[in-house]
């Protein structure tokens, strides 16, 4: 069989690794919602706190383990199969311990869930298998942090949380709007994913722990995927720029949405999510721009190879 074609497959069966996850995930928490006597998530009906609280950890942790599985994919499309594989491992270490949080807050195991994340724990570690027998044909930079990186990203953690925390507005689906995503989106534009993604995730947990958000789980994916993503825009021109921060604000936006519909019912999620999406993602990703050109030209020795491009 070409490397090519086992490249494909192993990204197939990632795919649809994802896939079987998420389904899993979704029947499972909608079934816990009936359970609970909150009704069908047309129903704009809330789950008790522990449900709540169980539903968020389990939602975080699966869609912790369905961006490593996509990352493995991203990876394999590179041509690092060692780093796909590594991914790979991760996102079936992390199905698993999301089924185990799934059968230790709820009263029974759920066969169907249990089934298809089986299923999908199966196809990420075959994948896995599979794209170690394909020879690297590039090598991407391990995951490390220099002293700026570590430094900046340890600055714009606590900008995310101080300016989440003045621009507080509670949302009717017991969270809060804000402006903080400024902060996640300037510092993926000035430094990259990486820090993007780490200044997104730890800032919006600590002032998520410090407003007693008790849904703060759920803040890692969000908020650290939207950052990884915005991230890819660092150095490019602005359009293009515009565009990854309105695919990393929708996302952000799409995951707290996803979570609400279980925990909150549809027609309060849907409030929240426009809210989210332009009463804190849209104002954002346009102070975040200006914020972004402004430094790149006041100090333009310090990003030299990240100068603006007209």
């Amino acid at each position: 069989m070409a490397i090519g074609n086992r490249a494909r497959i192993a990204a197939l069966l990632f795919a649809a690794a994802c896939i079987l996850q998420f389904a899993g995930l979704s029947y499972s928490i909608a079934l816990r919602r009936a359970v609970e006597g909150a009704g069908s998530i047309f129903i704009a009906k809330s789950v008790g706190v522990p449900i709540r609280v169980g539903m968020s950890q389990y939602i975080a942790v699966v869609f912790l383990a369905i961006s490593f599985a996509g990352f493995a994919i991203l990876m394999i499309r590179e041509g690092d199969s060692k780093v796909a594989r590594s991914n790979g491992i991760v996102a079936a270490v992390l199905s698993a311990i999301g089924l185990g949080i799934g059968m230790l807050t709820s009263e029974s195991l759920d066969i169907i869930n249990g089934s298809l994340t089986g299923l999908s724990i199966l196809f990420a570690l075959v994948a896995a298998w599979t794209i170690n027998t394909v020879p690297r044909t590039k090598t991407i930079q391990p995951f490390r942090l220099s002293t700026l990186q570590i430094t900046t990203t340890a600055v714009f953690s606590g900008l995310t949380a101080a300016l989440t925390s003045i621009s507080f507005v509670p949302s009717p689906t017991g969270g809060y709007t804000h402006i903080g995503d400024t902060m996640i989106f300037t510092a993926a534009l000035l430094f990259g994913s990486r820090v993007g993604g780490l200044s997104g995730a730890i800032g919006a947990v600590v002032v998520d722990l410090y407003t007693g958000y008790d849904r703060w789980f759920i803040s890692i994916p969000a908020h650290g995927l939207e950052g990884i993503i915005a991230g890819f825009g660092r150095g490019r021109k602005v359009p293009v720029q515009v565009v990854l921060l309105v695919v990393a604000g929708i996302v952000m936006a799409s995951t707290y949405f996803y979570m609400n519909v279980f925990i909150r019912g549809l027609p309060v999620a849907l409030v929240s999510y426009v809210r989210d999406l332009f009463g804190q993602a849209a104002i954002s990703l346009i102070l975040s721009l200006l914020v972004s050109r402004a430094v790149q030209r006041i100090m333009p020795s310090l990003f030299p190879k990240l100068a603006y491009k007209s």
